[in-house]
């Protein structure tokens, strides 16, 4: 059993989800020692990382030491038994404040509680607290002029990305063991790219959407972020499957909570080419280029592929966000303006000036396009591999003298278009670390399958960090 010492249990923050949750469950560590670790380190980054919104310490440690009393009662909860999380605010809570991480919904106390939320819970997992995003859900640079900016895992002085910032930032410093987030256009992956942590989009549907913040309907995907593959296949193990309360949640079971190995010499990976990655950054290029030596060096089959114009599909998306988020929040705009940051006001009011023919037709062409980029890019391909951001991070006071130029559009674009796509196709995307770029900040490799094949790319994700192990 661990002792009192304070460092060393600030230490146990560092484990896995899939570590964590077997030390529980074999008298190795308490759930409280564990709760108290993550609430150490908690103490130790959050005023200089910004990561929480609300911490909720007592609640927390008395989840805790409820698992411990289980346990010792020879009762198991479920696979995430006392293992501590928190998540991206924007998830209902039964009676709880809400805050999408800005100012308009400051005063709501849903009824309701998030599908995903029951399910964790449901699961044994011990809440911590809410963590900071961009405001309602609508940025990948992780700026926040309501709660403050949170900042960079690995470097304070560089932005998080978003909009699931809280919950990148948490889990790569240790303060939780896995986190849920949110993907509209990216929201997931962009950070835990940023942030040097694993994060998957699910197909669309795959996750239930009950009591979760919308902010573009048909594009909005619940996905785990974690330091590994395995544990994102445990968190996702956990929320997929069908919810009554969520027509547009699918009926397929959820996934296996283990990740199924993969055999390297059975597996062809498609490394995207084409004019559409000609501006990704050379540093980028050059991590990506390292991860695919090491995979041929194991056997994998590398095949190059030429997607269908992913601009395109990043337009479509653009347009189905705008309008949906638009819709969504256009009572809130039209009485409550100044409650609103400049560039989430103005960027959400570009969607009221598109012609509905525009959407309808954004919408139409869908399934369409969706078979066709299956047709081109599956063919013979396990997986489609690609960066998840073409630039190097930027630091926090070159997205704040965008926004002052003028040229925050541009930067924001910069940082989604290489995400963006999979959302308009619904695709299920994931993005794991794979070394640095030339600033010394992480680098992201993105993993994209056919629709519903989560299980498959979790096991080729889980394949390339160990090659990435054994090579160091």
């Amino acid at each position: 059993m661990m002792t009192n010492n304070r460092e060393n249990i600030s230490d146990l923050g560092k484990l896995t989800l899939v570590e964590a949750a077997k030390a529980i469950r074999a008298g190795q560590f308490t759930a409280v020692e564990l709760t108290s670790a993550c609430l150490d380190r908690i103490s130790k980054f959050d005023p200089l990382h910004n990561v929480f919104i609300s911490l909720n310490a007592d609640a927390a440690l008395e989840r805790a030491y409820a698992a411990d009393q289980a346990l010792r009662d020879g009762v198991l909860w479920g696979t995430l038994h006392g293992v501590p999380l928190a998540h991206k605010d924007m998830f209902h809570r039964g009676g709880q404040l809400m805050t999408s991480g800005a100012t308009p919904f400051t005063d709501q106390h849903p009824e309701t509680t998030a599908t995903v939320l029951s399910k964790l819970e449901a699961a044994g997992a011990v809440t911590l607290g809410t963590l900071n995003l961009s405001e309602f859900a609508a940025s990948p640079t992780g700026r926040n002029i309501h709660f403050g900016d949170c900042h960079n895992a690995k470097d304070p002085l560089y932005i998080s990305g978003g909009s699931s910032s809280g919950s990148a930032v948490a889990v790569g410093l240790g303060m939780v063991f896995g986190a849920l987030g949110s993907d509209t256009g990216g929201s997931v992956r962009i950070p835990a790219s940023a942030n040097g942590v694993v994060g998957i989009k699910p197909t669309y549907g795959r996750v239930s959407r009950y009591g979760v913040m919308p902010r573009a309907f048909t594009l909005d995907c619940i996905g785990p972020i974690a330091r590994t593959p395995a544990d994102c296949s445990v968190l996702l193990s956990v929320i997929a499957g069908p919810d009554q309360n969520d027509p547009t949640a699918d009926n397929r079971p959820p996934p296996p909570s283990e990740i199924i190995s993969a055999s390297p010499e059975k597996l062809t990976i498609g490394i995207a080419e084409g004019s559409f990655f000609d501006d990704v950054d050379s540093s980028v290029q050059e991590a990506i280029k390292e991860t695919v030596k090491r995979l041929r060096a194991f056997g994998v089959t590398i095949r190059k592929v030429v997607p269908p114009d992913l601009g395109t599909y990043q337009l479509l998306g653009d347009v189905i966000s705008k309008c949906e988020a638009s819709t969504l929040h256009r009572r809130f705009m039209v009485e409550n303006p100044e409650r609103y940051s400049r560039l989430v006001y103005e960027r959400t009011l570009a969607g009221l000036h598109i012609p509905a023919s525009r959407y309808i037709e954004a919408l139409c062409l869908r399934g369409r396009e969706v078979a066709a980029f299956v047709d081109v890019v599956f063919n013979g391909v396990d997986a489609l591999l690609m960066p998840t951001i073409g630039r190097q991070v930027p630091t926090i006071s070159e997205v704040a003298e965008a926004e002052q130029s003028g040229d925050i559009l541009s930067l924001i674009s910069s940082l989604t278009r290489l995400t963006r796509p999979f959302n308009y196709l619904g695709l299920p995307a994931m993005s794991i670390p794979a070394g640095s770029s030339a600033n010394k900040m992480p680098v992201g490799l993105q993993l994209v399958g056919r629709p519903f094949s989560e299980v498959s790319l979790l096991s080729i994700a889980s394949l390339i960090m160990d090659t990435q192990l054994q090579a160091n």
